[in-house]
């Protein structure tokens, strides 16, 4: 994970699901989680997993930071 000084951070991540609304995302916790696209700002691919810029509060609202 990453910190940007625009209250967004990066997470590594695997996709699992995706809905139009949605994706769920393996981060590496115990349990998978339903990222919303709308707080998702970038998505970059790297192979198998996916950097997911995604703003601060909902990383921290979902445990992920």
């Amino acid at each position: 994970m990453r910190r940007s000084n625009d209250n967004t951070v990066d997470l590594e991540v695997v996709i699992k699901r995706e809905t139009d609304k949605a994706y769920l995302i393996d981060h590496g916790g115990e349990e998978e989680v339903w990222m919303p696209k709308s707080q998702i700002k970038n998505v970059a691919k790297n192979g198998r997993t996916v950097t997911l810029t995604v703003t601060e509060w909902i990383a921290n609202e979902k445990g992920l930071i």
